[in-house]
């Protein structure tokens, strides 16, 4: 689709930035948010005993899609300047004997949900990313993964298939995010068996979903949409054209009356980036972005909502590159990941695509 620079970034200048931050957070161990279940006094371990590969970035899942980012930069813009210490990053980070503490930490936990569904849907995403790479040096760290990424996958498929309603919030445990990620994943993968359970899943809960509240999002703490997400999980696993566009006209019937409320940015007087909580509204916006794109292009060429919602999709995603100029670990720790799966709509051909568009809308 056409499309224009931000005045002064393109994607090369957005990537210098934001893979800055992913690299130097895989290294730094502290600050950290480090969830642990005891079920007796014991000595309480550090990040990096507890994850010798995905001990930065503040948590575990983080430190998970910022391993991601840097495997996809080096996708977009092998030939960047950084493009090899990208790479060397990456072949420090996931080892035999590191991947081999991650598995350990797993299947012994007293934990069995730790990290579910978001940093599960993180994980695999990264095992597809590497196993799909045109880097073969990258392609060849993907076997490290393995092992865990069946263990998470059928952990994942054992949950799925027991949950008998979703997760409706705007922040880590909401279902709809995990299953469309998940639903790529096991797309890209040729697992059959997983992409229908998660099509079935999620047209038992949403496909009679209607009037779903705009109104009442974003809450204070929200880096995901509860209503867009529903509509980008279902932009995928509803087949036909024409049953999701009634799908949506159901779902939401205020946008066909008004669909200036797409455009829509709650006013704040301020920003507190320090603050973590806050600083979600940055990664929410990159979200809403790459969601409203995802929807758009699933609707036919004459919908007279499809402008609307392509529209909606670049202010958001303007209004993510604001974080930027952000020095606060709160924000820099994470939201770099986000701006990278944003980019990934905005390449001439799929998310896999080796071959970047110029620029961004």
């Amino acid at each position: 689709m056409p499309a224009t620079s931000p005045p002064g970034l393109d994607i090369e200048e957005i990537t210098t930035i934001i893979s800055r931050w992913a690299q130097g957070g895989l290294v730094r161990e502290f600050p950290s948010f480090l969830p642990q279940v005891l079920q007796q006094p014991s000595k309480i371990s550090s990040p990096r005993e507890l994850w010798p590969v995905f001990y930065g970035c503040f948590d575990w899942h983080s430190a998970v899609h910022s391993h991601w980012a840097l495997a996809r930069y080096v996708r977009w813009l092998p030939s960047h300047p950084q493009a090899v210490s990208w790479i060397e990053t990456l072949q420090h980070q996931i080892t035999p004997s590191g991947m081999a503490g991650e598995l350990a930490f797993f299947t012994r936990s007293n934990w069995p949900s730790f990290e579910r569904p978001y940093g599960w849907a993180w994980y695999l995403e990264l095992c597809h990313e590497l196993a799909t790479h045109p880097e073969p040096v990258l392609r060849n760290l993907y076997p490290n993964l393995q092992p865990l990424e069946q263990i998470l996958r059928d952990r994942f498929r054992d949950w799925l298939e027991s949950l008998d309603r979703p997760i409706r919030t705007g922040e880590h445990n909401q279902t709809a995010f995990s299953l469309g990620m998940i639903y790529d994943y096991s797309k890209g993968m040729g697992d059959d068996a997983l992409c229908t359970l998660i099509t079935q899943k999620s047209l038992s809960w949403h496909a009679r979903d209607t009037h779903l509240s705009w109104s009442l999002e974003p809450s204070a703490h929200d880096f995901l949409s509860p209503s867009l997400a529903v509509a980008d999980l279902l932009s995928r696993t509803i087949d036909d054209p024409e049953e999701f566009r009634q799908w949506l006209r159901n779902a939401f019937p205020q946008w066909h009356d008004n669909s200036a409320t797409l455009l829509a940015w709650p006013t704040v007087e301020s920003l507190d980036r320090m603050d973590g909580k806050n600083a979600h509204w940055d990664g929410l916006a990159f979200s809403r972005a790459w969601m409203l794109l995802r929807i758009a292009r699933r609707l036919p060429h004459d919908h007279h909502l499809k402008s609307a919602f392509i529209e909606a999709s670049h202010r958001q995603g303007r209004r993510g590159l604001n974080s930027l100029t952000s020095d606060s670990y709160m924000t820099t720790h994470w939201v770099g990941s986000f701006a990278a799966y944003w980019l990934s709509f905005h390449l001439r051909h799929d998310p896999h695509s080796d071959k970047p568009s110029s620029s961004i809308a």
